[in-house]
């Protein structure tokens, strides 16, 4: 397995970017390097095996949303602090979800039942840009890519509360080349709008 990339910079904002799937969740890896540019992130956290390069199941060693005890894991928690937002990017394919799911081009989640500021922030920010945002919030719609079984969210969410940690899902066809603008200046406004009130 590949280690993990990390790398701290002189950045305004407190905040984390992190890939898990960067094979498997197509361009992934690219939304997170633009938006580490554009919110002036101090992290940027990139694993680098395959989702499934052990295999497949709940707990394979390759799959950094579910292994407790990856580097990539080691690395979230050796950087996470109470004054560090992570911000976790995946992505999904419409057409195998609910209703909610598929008619949404990004889905937000704290990890949890719970809507911290920051998410409607993001959420917001998302649909001035034209992008549907769906957003967990404990029922039954956006269970299914709430992020729940994340360690890095788990990890996070306990350590400092709920708001500390997002998961980001992006559908596909907002992860081509001419088509994550819109998902990374989006959110990027989120972010400056949630890091000018701390």
């Amino acid at each position: 397995m590949k280690c993990t990339a990390s790398w701290p910079t002189q950045a305004g904002n407190e905040l984390a970017i992190e890939v898990d799937h960067p094979d498997y969740d197509v361009n992934t890896w690219r939304v997170g390097a633009s938006l580490f540019q554009q919110a002036d992130a101090r992290y940027l956290l990139i694993a680098g095996a395959h989702r499934f390069a052990n295999g497949k199941g709940e707990s394979v060693e390759s799959d950094m949303a579910r292994n407790k005890k990856s580097p990539f894991q080691a690395a979230h928690e050796a950087i996470s602090r109470p004054d560090l937002l992570t911000l976790s990017i995946h992505g999904f394919t419409r057409g195998k979800y609910s209703p909610a799911i598929n008619a949404s081009d990004v889905v937000l989640s704290a990890a949890a039942a719970e809507v911290p500021p920051v998410v409607t922030t993001l959420k917001n920010a998302l649909e001035a840009e034209g992008i549907t945002a769906g957003v967990y919030d404990g029922g039954a719609d956006f269970r299914e890519l709430c992020g729940k079984v994340n360690p890095q969210g788990r990890y996070s969410n306990k350590m400092y509360g709920v708001g500390r940690y997002v998961h980001v899902e992006i559908e596909r066809a907002y992860r081509q080349k001419d088509t994550w603008l819109p998902v990374v200046s989006g959110l990027g406004l989120g972010l400056r709008e949630y890091f000018s009130h701390q």
